[in-house]
């Protein structure tokens, strides 16, 4: 079973929710959230109206944050470039596959323990 949950239920180690992130701002900020997950939901906030668009957006933010927290154990917040490089290869090649893919074929809910992050390693076109 995978550890791996949809971002609505992702319970984040306290070392790593980013509060204290070096790319974090302090004082004025952008949007009211304290830690990563939360700017991430106030980010997709904005395309509450736009059902498609705000799928596809958290699809994204879901994975890049799990991977954050799963394989590199860094705060989103956190990343550099070279972190932003590691991840495009990782989306080529979610390892290890049997914790970030799903069966094949398979189009598990996202509040079942089958739910993995990606069908399928994606293709150059959708890495970039």
């Amino acid at each position: 079973m995978s550890d791996l949950v949809p971002l609505d239920r992702l319970a984040i180690p306290p070392a790593l929710t980013g509060e204290a992130g070096r790319n974090r701002a302090h004082g004025a900020r952008q949007v009211d959230a304290n830690d990563d997950r939360s700017a991430i939901l106030a980010w997709l906030a904005r395309y509450a109206d736009s059902p498609a668009t705000l799928s596809s957006y958290r699809k994204e933010a879901e994975r890049l944050l799990l991977w954050c927290v799963h394989q590199r154990k860094r705060a989103l917040s956190e990343l550099s470039h070279e972190d932003m490089l590691l991840y495009e290869r990782f989306l080529g090649d979610p390892q290890p596959a049997e914790h970030w893919i799903m069966a094949p074929g398979m189009k598990a809910s996202r509040r079942s323990a089958a739910w993995r992050p990606f069908a399928a390693p994606l293709g150059p076109t959708s890495q970039r």
